[in-house]
Parts: C-alpha cells; structure tokens; sequence
C-alpha cells in the first residue's frame, strides 16, 4: 500500500535582485497518474510553512517543475496518492538541498529516494545513505504501531513505540557513525549550504561559543548570502541570552487566567520550564516538581507548554499501565495537569516567550536570578544548575 512521503526540500540560490530559475525533477517507481506533489515553504529561520505549488503527475514515474527564486527557501514536498486518504505523518521524512539549476530526485519507491545535484558531493552523498536508512528504520516501527493501535492490539503497539522512542539507543553504534561523518562534511565544507542551514536550525540548542566558532569559520561570500545572514541574526540574538544579561520580560496569562509578567518575580528565583509530550519531559517532570516542592519560597516555576487540551485528552484516553520509555504514563501525565506552579500554554497572546528565550527543544529550562539576570539557558543541565544552586543557597 502507498504511504505517504513528506519530504523536506530545501531549496538553496545565491542571493539576487533578479529571480533564478531551478528545476526539480525525478523519475520514482510508483508515481501514478493523478498522484500529487504538494510543496509548502518554510519559512526560515523557523518551522511554519505557507502554500508553495502542486506538481500533478501526468506521466507514470516521472515528474517535472521549474520555478524561480531569488534566494533561499525550504519546501515541504508530500506525496499524495489520488486515491487514498493517508495521515501525513505515516511516511517517513527525507532533508535535501536544492540549488539554482536542476535537482533530480530518483528511487525504486517513494519511500527510498536518492537525490543528485550539484551540492551533493560524495562525502555528502555518504552521509545521507546513512541518514536516510536509519530515518527509514524508525519510520518504519512508527507505522507498526499507528497500525497495532487502530487494530486494537495494544501490546504489538507498546512492543513498536518501545523500539521507536530508543531507537537512538537501540542503534547507538551506527549514529556513533553518523554522527562522525556528519562532523568530518562539517568541518571540511563550513560553508556549504548544508553546513550552514544545520548550523542555523541548531544555534538555539548548542552553545553559543560553538555556534560563533562555526561561524567565523564561514567564507565571506557565506556569510554574507540569505542563509549567513540569517544565523548571523541568530547569534545576535543568542549573544544576548548569554549567563549574566537581563533575562527578556515576558507579560503571559496562565491557564488559570491570571496576567504575570517576570517583574512580578523580582527578589526569587525563576526557572522556565517548556515541556509536553515527549520523553525528556516525562523523565524529567517529577524532579521539577520536587525541586518547587523544596524549594518555592526561593523558586518560581513558569511551565509552558503547547496544549494542556491533548494531555488532559491522552490522560482520559490511556489504559492505565501504558508504559513509554519504561515509565507507567497515566501517573506522569496525571501530575503534570497538577502541576503546582504557574502553566501557560502557547497560545498567540502567549507565543512572544518562546522566540524570546530561543527554546531549542523540549524539555527546555532557563533559570534566571532573583535579580533578573540569566543564570543558565539550555536542556537538562539548566535544571542540574538550578538545583545546585538553589541547594547550595538555601539547604541545611
């Protein structure tokens, strides 16, 4: 059965006054007529997406477009099949680089795609063989258990989500590898379009330092193209999130419907805590709560998450010894919509905190001092600062 394939494309040019031409075309075993090509463009340096075109395959196996563009865009390419109704997030994701000129995207299935084009050089082409069979494995058992849970068999899809959520783990040696490769096209192309777009969708989670050595070893002409301009911006941005400046205000209504602003916190501890469903969250949530607990006189714990709605709805929904990375959920998910301290949800009055502060992922922890000052910005090692400073200040 057809899956369906979403399949981010990110489309490279030289800056221009004058729109450039570029052509994307392929030849995949099992394109049908009438089968769509969605695209949707990203809209840099973040994930949301607007309209872009349609490609409507008129010639089995085979497809053809020419646009232009006068720098820099990413597009969303989903494989629609005419006649079925698939969740688009059943097919597996695959990342590319398009540059001015012709990319070409060719496969035995739309779910083993090969790309060719000029930015991809053997080592680049090494490294995305890899990628993309790991990407493809894991795709695989999100599909097993999507399927297990609509055929009721709870267990099988227990069994498939255990193995998706470690699969880090469970192919620990071969992201090892990865990982190494990735790093040797890093350092030996530090400006090629690739380098530098992963360099920008990583600064808000790597250290700042890192991130400007990256920079520095850009060429000039990189820098100053669409793409270096915009990790440029990023690292202005993330300069200022650095230990010892002013944390930003932020003025947020809580789900209780109470205004706070981080002047109200003046004179204790704050520690912002963005978290949701995801496994680090899960783990981590039940130290956050002891650490408030312990602490509250001196600590103020600001939670922000994406929607309170589909947790209470997961809670409702869960069988009671539904397990995810080893931890009985219904007990954690119960906690969290009891959180002790101020939650406030993501919503368009709330959404300035989260491009402010720059969170990098979840779970995501900023500690800022009782006087406003930044202490520490970044992942679980946020929280281990707060919680030996807080026990160094004010424990026994």
């Amino acid at each position: 059965m057809k899956k369906i394939i979403v399949i981010l494309v990110m489309c490279i040019c030289s800056i221009s006054a004058n729109a450039m031409p570029f052509t994307i075309e392929g030849k995949i075993t099992g394109l049908e007529i009438g089968d769509t090509l969605s695209f949707e463009r990203m809209i840099l340096p973040g994930s949301s997406t607007e309209a872009a075109f349609n490609i409507i395959i008129e010639k089995q196996d085979e497809f053809y477009y020419r646009g232009s563009h006068n720098h820099v865009n990413c597009y969303y390419m989903t494989y629609k099949p005419a006649n079925e109704q698939i969740s688009q997030d059943d097919g597996p994701h695959l990342v590319f680089l398009v540059k001015d000129g012709t990319t070409r995207l060719s496969g035995k299935s739309v779910e083993n795609i090969e790309i060719q084009s000029e930015i991809y050089n053997e080592a680049l082409q090494e490294v995305m063989k890899l990628e993309n069979a790991l990407s493809a494995e894991r795709n695989e058992y999100h599909r097993n258990y999507r399927a297990a849970y609509a055929s009721g068999d709870t267990v099988k899809g227990n069994e498939y989500i255990d193995k998706f959520n470690n699969f880090y783990s469970i192919r620990e040696k071969e992201y090892a590898k990865l990982e190494e490769m990735r790093n040797q096209y890093y350092n030996d192309f530090p400006s090629s379009e690739y380098t530098v777009l992963t360099n920008l969708k990583s600064a808000s989670y790597t250290p700042f330092a890192e991130s400007l050595a990256k920079y520095n070893k850009m060429s000039e002409s990189a820098q100053n193209d669409y793409l270096g301009k915009l990790y440029k911006n990023i690292l202005d941005k993330l300069a200022l999130l650095e230990a010892g400046n002013n944390a930003p205000d932020f003025h947020l209504k809580t789900i209780t419907g109470r205004e706070i602003s981080l002047e109200d916190f003046r004179g204790k501890y704050v520690l912002i805590y963005y978290w949701g469903l995801c496994p680090g969250s899960l783990m981590i949530d039940k130290d956050v709560i002891a650490l408030y607990q312990k602490y509250k006189e001196h600590l103020e714990v600001i939670g922000v998450t994406e929607s309170i709605e589909s947790i209470s709805s997961l809670y409702e929904d869960i069988d009671e010894n539904m397990e995810l990375v080893g931890i009985k959920l219904k007990p954690v998910l119960k906690n969290m919509l009891e959180h002790p301290w101020l939650d406030v949800e993501l919503t368009k009055e709330n959404e300035k905190i989260s491009s402010d502060y720059e969170f990098g992922g979840m779970p995501f922890f900023i500690f800022i001092s009782p006087e406003g000052k930044i202490i520490h910005r970044e992942f679980h090692d946020a929280f281990y600062t707060a919680r030996k400073e807080l026990k160094s200040k004010f424990s026994e």
